[in-house]
Order: structure tokens, then sequence, then C-alpha cells
């Protein structure tokens, strides 16, 4: 068995070919690669394009009594800002459209632009969602399947909220989840430092907090006189006024002296014993 004769006929007109137009002449440019598209890498992507884009995800949360809640967010990268866009236990295409419709108009108030929306395969991020987000001129990336890295700056704000906050609280409600997520958003974004942003919150510098002056030359706001002291009944009046103006009184307490004893006074004081009977 051999060769079929049109795959050597092809092959030979395929050398022809390759001679007529000069790629087999090294000096005529025959070795030279074949043009291709300048492609970046997608950490090279994120890192140019970070003031313009947005990363959403899901985070599941399951209370004390076993009911699952779900938390649609959305972070700026550039600034790692986060904003949470609803909770709900029944997530589905229509409530995360609805979301999206909410955020957009938030920044749109705060004079953000993005211009791309990285998300993940999610069956509940349909074309209603996305077709939000293209009438707003952003493009919506998807990323690739089974690659944690693609999304990992929304994956680190997961990892941050439930080992700060989550893991140490049991949520009894949707009510009291809607509180300690707002409260720990607050904290993320005003508060919490970031090493990428130098040490400074994702809202910007943080607020410079009073100087506290040193306790000595701190004057008193209101200079009311000390509480008088209240005596023992059993103190003398003349003791309280000695030890006011002498404070050091208390510290050592006067020794009261004994008088000089006289021989009637020393019989007053020893004891007296009957005398004894003596029988006739």
């Amino acid at each position: 068995m051999g060769v079929p004769a049109h795959s050597r006929g092809a092959g030979r007109s395929r050398d022809q070919a390759r001679r007529k137009h000069g790629l087999d002449d090294p000096q005529g440019g025959g070795d030279r690669a074949s043009p291709r598209r300048q492609e970046s890498s997608w950490a090279e992507f994120l890192r140019a394009q970070a003031a313009s884009i947005l990363e959403c995800d899901f985070l599941t949360v399951d209370t004390l009594f076993l009911k699952r809640f779900y938390i649609l967010f959305f972070m700026e990268l550039s600034t790692r800002r986060v904003h949470l866009a609803g909770i709900t236990t029944r997530p589905d295409g229509r409530w995360a459209t609805q979301q999206a419709r909410n955020l957009l108009m938030k920044l749109d108030d705060e004079d953000v632009r993005p211009r791309f929306l990285v998300r993940d395969r999610d069956s509940k991020f349909t074309r209603d969602f996305d077709e939000v987000f293209r009438c707003e001129g952003i493009r919506v990336i998807k990323a690739p399947v089974r690659a944690p890295k693609a999304r990992a700056h929304a994956g680190r704000w997961v990892g941050s909220v439930r080992r700060e906050c989550l893991d140490r609280l049991l949520i009894a409600s949707r009510r009291h989840l809607q509180h300690t997520l707002t409260a720990y958003v607050a904290h993320y974004n005003e508060r919490r430092p970031h090493r990428a942003l130098e040490q400074q919150p994702p809202a910007g510098e943080e607020s410079p907090r009073e100087e506290t002056k040193p306790r000595r030359d701190r004057p008193r706001s209101d200079p009311s006189p000390r509480p008088t002291r209240r005596t023992d009944p059993r103190v003398s009046a003349r003791r309280v006024a000695h030890s006011a103006v002498c404070p050091s009184a208390h510290l050592e307490p006067p020794v009261a002296t004994r008088p000089a004893s006289s021989p009637e006074s020393d019989d007053a004081r020893a004891p007296r014993f009957a005398a004894p009977q003596t029988r006739r």
C-alpha cells in the first residue's frame, strides 16, 4: 500500500507554490514567521485597563437556621472599592438584571465610567444582564472555565469577608446579614488599608484623626472646684482642719504624749484588791 497519487500531487503543488512566492528562499524572506496579532496576557490586560474594569460575583452565606442567602457584589479593580448589590434566597436572571440597573444608576451619580465587566459563566448572568451593560457601552468579558485567577480580586474579597467577619458570627436572619455586610463594606472601603494601594483604603486617604494632647499639657475644659471630702463623724473637726492645711499630716499621725505620772494618779490606776480577813 502506497501513498495515493492525488496526495503526492497536492504536496508537489504546494512546494511549487512556495518556490514561486519565495517562501523557501532564505534570501527572499521565506523563513520569516507569518504575522500574528499582538496579544497581551490576562495579567497585562488587567494591569493596563484596571481603571475601567468591574468584577462581579456571588457570595453564599448559610444562616443559623440552615437557610442560604446569595449576595451579589461588584468591585472596582483600580480602587478595590466594593459595591453591595443585593441579597436574596432565590437568585435568578430577572433579579440579577435589576441589581445591574441599580448599580449603573449609582455609578452614574458618582461619575464612574467603567468600560469592561468581568464575570464568570454562571447561569444567573443571563443575556438580559449583559444587555444592560452593553447599552451603557460596557463590554462584558466572560472569564475562562476553571480559571480562578481570572477573577482573583473578587475571590480575594470573598476570602477577606469570610475570615474577618462572617466566620466569627452566627447569622440569624436576612436583616442581620444585611446589617453585618453593610458595616463591613463601609469599613473595607473607608478604613481598611490595602497593600496594593500603599496602605490606603479604597475610598481614598484616611480622614485625619484628632491629635490628643498629653494629659499634663491638656487644659481642663471645666475647671470646677473639687468636691469637699466627706468626713467621718468619729473624726474631730480640728483634725480635719489640720489635715487640710498640712496634706502630709495624714501620712504621719501625731504621736500622743503621755502626761507626767504622779503618785496619786498611779494609785488611782492601780487595781484594788480586798484585804484578806484574819480569823480571831
